[in-house]
């Protein structure tokens, strides 16, 4: 842990880009605006300062942050590139664990946040559907009338799903990486969506999720294809 923080200082920079060279108290104000709660004010600089300090030597009075609070700084940090030279097995495994803890934290309102999407988004992914229709009778307009007949076998309704998602995919990272406007966030008018901050990990644990639910859904329609197929055998 020391190893990171230590990696943490000497990489740190200002939020106009230059190094602090030495002096850390901006580095602790982000830090402590990246560990408040929603509902929290970031604690003091002198305060966490101390517990910097704390946290840091091997002396009396070392004390160990808590686990979603040290993840959150190592999230922010790596998110800004202050661990890019961070090369230690150990460090590197210890960064992994945080960052899963992060993923694994709250799981109650993960699961109140993915119904409440579940609902936000049928309506919107209703009218992608519904736009496949259309899409395949331009198609057939487009192409030779010998062909016509095939276009509404299931290789060019999958093809257009393919595209759809895809679409829906790029157009989203797009959309992410977009520079956020100032004044939807929490008390100094930043965004709380930033485009640097933990996303690498975010996103590898989403394709993972992704994944999973795809290749469930092809589970279970290779298995209705086999009875479709037994039973007209």
């Amino acid at each position: 842990m020391v190893e990171i923080l230590e990696e943490i200082e000497q990489n740190a920079f200002a939020q106009d880009g230059t190094p602090l060279r030495g002096d850390i108290t901006q580095m602790l104000e982000l830090l402590a605006v990246a560990t408040a709660g929603p509902r929290e004010s970031p604690r003091a600089v002198a305060a966490m300062r101390k517990a910097w300090w704390r946290w840091k030597t091997d002396g009396q009075g070392a004390t160990t942050p808590p686990v979603i609070e040290l993840a959150q700084i190592v999230r922010y940090a790596k998110g800004n590139g202050w661990l890019r030279n961070l090369t230690s097995p150990g460090a590197l495994r210890l960064v992994s664990r945080l960052m899963q803890a992060l993923r694994d934290a709250n799981p109650m309102q993960r699961r109140e946040s993915e119904h409440a999407w579940r609902e936000a988004v049928k309506e919107p992914v209703d009218q992608l559907i519904a736009g496949i229709e259309p899409q395949l009778t331009r198609h057939a307009a487009t192409q030779p009338r010998s062909s016509t007949a095939d276009m509404h076998r299931s290789a060019l309704v999958q093809m257009e799903v393919h595209a759809m998602v895809t679409g829906f995919f790029e157009q989203l990272i797009r959309t992410l990486e977009e520079p956020r406007k100032p004044g939807n966030g929490q008390g100094d008018g930043q965004p709380l969506l930033q485009p640097r901050e933990g996303w690498p990990d975010a996103l590898m644990s989403m394709a993972a999720d992704i994944s999973k639910i795809l290749n469930r859904a092809a589970d279970d329609m290779g298995s209705i294809e086999k009875s479709l197929q037994r039973s007209a055998g």
